[in-house]
């Protein structure tokens, strides 16, 4: 996603040309810390003072609050990355009826708002209301979800060997 963002930034198209995304990604090179590999180490991360800014996904929002109470989120002036979670039946599963059944539970409004308040997922469902505290740990309502920027995940499933084997050169050595 840093290379997604570094596409506009360097004022071109990531797909159509990556070189000047990821050389706007190198002209940061020696502001970045670390490239983190899970949402935990991004947290110790923030809880000993070694990031004060970070690229995060809302579901980590509740748990750096616990860790660093006065972190805030950044909204980004030109829209967030939306990033879905999907749940999936592959062909040929033994139990399709079962699947189906799961998804319904996941997707009952209970069940919706009690992933929210928890900090676990934002709600799926449009009518799903949260109290303010549950609402402001997610990405959720209608402002919000507006202002999300989706991903053309063909294109960039094409592209992201090449980007990480940039990626791996600029900070690998």
């Amino acid at each position: 996603m840093f290379v997604m963002l570094a596409g506009p930034k360097a004022g071109t198209d990531v797909f159509a040309h990556e070189g000047a995304a990821l050389e706007a990604v190198k002209a940061v090179k020696d502001d970045v810390v670390d490239n983190y590999q899970t949402g935990s180490a991004m947290i110790n991360l923030a809880s000993t003072g070694e990031v004060t800014v970070s690229i995060t996904l809302d579901f980590t929002l509740a748990r750096l609050r616990a860790a660093v109470p006065t972190i805030v989120w950044a909204q980004l002036t030109d829209g967030d990355i939306a990033v879905f979670n999907t749940v999936n039946i592959p062909k040929g599963a033994a139990e399709v009826e079962l699947a189906h059944q799961f998804i319904d539970f996941i997707l009952a409004p209970a069940i919706q708002k009690t992933l929210a308040e928890q900090g676990v997922d934002a709600p799926t469902r449009a009518d799903e209301e949260l109290t303010p505290e549950a609402a402001a740990r997610r990405t959720c309502g209608a402002e919000q979800i507006g202002r999300l920027k989706r991903i053309d995940y063909a294109r960039m499933n094409a592209a992201k060997g090449g980007w990480i084997d940039r990626w791996n050169e600029i900070f690998g050595g």
